[in-house]
């Protein structure tokens, strides 16, 4: 069975009320060159993501673009006063 090496892959969730969507572009390439882009934010996830990658693939040039946009949360979060209900209540008698 004949495997390419040249590909193109993308994956969007709602995690924790970030949108995170991860981009994957693969070209031919005698070894392996793994590049990963991220937020500097979460750049500690860097040399996970790279090992993951080596994992599933033994060679190509391998390009993981990760994009993580939080804007959901925060609405989120600027928005609870907003609904939350009031925890004591005043009542006179």
């Amino acid at each position: 069975m004949v495997k390419s090496m040249t590909g193109y892959g993308r994956a969007r969730e709602m995690r924790n009320g970030r949108d995170i969507t991860v981009e994957v572009r693969s070209v031919n390439n005698r070894y392996l060159d793994c590049t990963v882009k991220m937020p500097r934010a979460y750049i500690f996830a860097e040399d996970r993501m790279k090992a993951r990658v080596q994992q599933a693939i033994s060679r190509g040039k391998v390009d993981v673009f990760v994009t993580i946009d939080a804007s959901a949360l925060t609405m989120q979060v600027l928005l609870m006063p907003l609904y939350a209900s009031p925890t004591t209540s005043t009542s006179r008698s």
